[in-house]
């Protein structure tokens, strides 16, 4: 590679240009992945949309707590306390342990032959992910937003392309989520091991000692992105349980219409983490506020504004997007938008306590927010069908958005005493 090239590759981009990078390769990757749900409701059935939510709900906690949000982790690690080597160690250690826990899990729980090889095959695919997950945070914490976005436009369409014409041409979803794992395999090997290389050598560490350091700081995190994806996705579990996976179909179809939110809340968070993470170990806090507060107007804005969709255009478009047996669902529709908008804000307020690496109080918000989730999920979905599950969601999140601001309060308080301590 020239030389001029490579030195320009590791050149930080500006707050602005790693905003607009990263809010691009979310929105066409979140379009992809949205794309794979209208490409099985058009050419296959509620059923089969229900299995691959199943199989996203399965894998999605337990990769949630094993990858221990390392990403997250570098991107914020200032001081360099560790190597890139010694996290990719960790990762590859854990994606095999969580393939096993997968498979215990589908053996132990019977499903039937295509449930069990689909959420295997998603399985190994998130592992897969998983990899491609930790050179992203190699990449934020470099502050080049935009290897990791075309990575996510690549993997994306890719999948997209794969998984589309593969059920298409075979009708089996089996084998299309098996192109769609090829897909994300092609993307890692030929584009995103390419771009570490401009930062690191790719050597994983294999040292206990080092593994237990980072898991110990980690924990935490892999913890509350456990609880967050398990909140997530208690819906599906208890709708699965007690309608079926039809209705999972349905829902998980709706549901994922928030994901065109939640990809600007999270372009707008990840590319903001970097130097959040710095105004708190600078103890620039008027800058942090600033930035927080700015992030959160942004989330209202949006929150707002699909809450109002939902009420004026929800059944238009869930006919037009899947099919008119989905416009009779614009109720719930409205409802998981009003839990989109607690959640956009609370994901904020969760950035804000990342960068601030306020990890072990954050297991105790989700817990809390998690609990209630189970038990108004529960009570309420026999009841109400789907909206009964939709209720115990916006409870969680009502939880979570009131948990988050305490959470945040106490950090700045906390960051001003110490501040004026040390000017003692």
């Amino acid at each position: 590679m020239n030389k001029n090239i490579l030195e320009k590759s590791k050149i930080p981009l500006s707050l602005r240009l790693n905003f607009s990078w990263t809010l691009f390769g979310n929105l066409v990757y979140a379009g992809c992945q949205w794309g794979l749900l209208i490409i099985l409701a058009k050419l296959g059935s509620p059923n089969e949309v229900g299995i691959f939510s199943l199989g996203l709900a399965l894998t999605g906690p337990i990769y949630m707590l094993t990858n221990l949000q390392l990403r997250s982790v570098i991107a914020t690690d200032s001081t360099n306390d560790h190597t890139f080597n010694d996290f990719l160690g960790l990762r590859l250690m854990s994606i095999v342990i969580t393939i096993l826990m997968v498979t215990c899990i589908v053996l132990v729980a019977g499903y039937n032959k295509v449930t069990t090889l689909v959420i295997l095959v998603i399985g190994f695919a998130k592992g897969i992910e998983a990899i491609s997950d930790i050179t992203y945070g190699l990449l934020q914490k470099k502050e080049r937003m935009d290897f990791i976005s075309k990575s996510m436009i690549l993997k994306g369409v890719l999948s997209l392309l794969a998984m589309g014409l593969t059920i298409f041409i075979t009708g089996n979803l089996v084998n299309g989520v098996i192109a769609l794992a090829m897909s994300w395999f092609l993307v890692l090997f030929l584009y995103d091991l390419r771009n570490i290389r401009h930062f690191a050598n790719i050597r994983p560490t294999v040292n206990t000692n080092i593994y237990s350091s980072l898991i110990k700081t980690s924990l935490p995190l892999g913890i509350v992105m456990m609880l967050i994806s398990l909140n997530a996705n208690i819906p599906r579990y208890v709708i699965e349980y007690y309608l079926g996976a039809d209705a999972l179909g349905f829902y998980s179809a709706i549901a994922y219409i928030v994901i065109a939110g939640t990809t600007v809340v999270n372009a707008l968070g990840q590319s903001s983490i970097p130097r959040l993470s710095r105004y708190f170990a600078n103890f620039e806090l008027k800058s942090a506020k600033k930035l927080i507060v700015k992030l959160l107007f942004i989330a209202l804005a949006i929150g707002a504004f699909g809450i109002l969709i939902s009420i004026i255009l929800g059944e238009h478009i869930l006919k037009i997007l899947y099919d008119s047996e989905y416009g009779r669902y614009s109720t719930e529709f409205t409802l998981v938008m009003v839990y989109a908008f607690f959640s956009y804000l609370s994901s904020f307020l969760g950035y804000s306590m990342t960068a601030a690496r306020a990890f072990k109080i954050q297991p105790l918000l989700f817990v809390v927010s998690i609990v209630g989730n189970i038990i108004f999920s529960v009570l309420l979905t026999p009841m109400y069908g789907i909206k009964g599950a939709i209720y115990g969601l916006i409870i969680s999140g009502i939880l979570q958005f009131g948990g988050s601001i305490i959470i945040n309060i106490y950090i700045f308080r906390r960051k001003n005493k110490i501040q004026e301590e040390i000017s003692i």
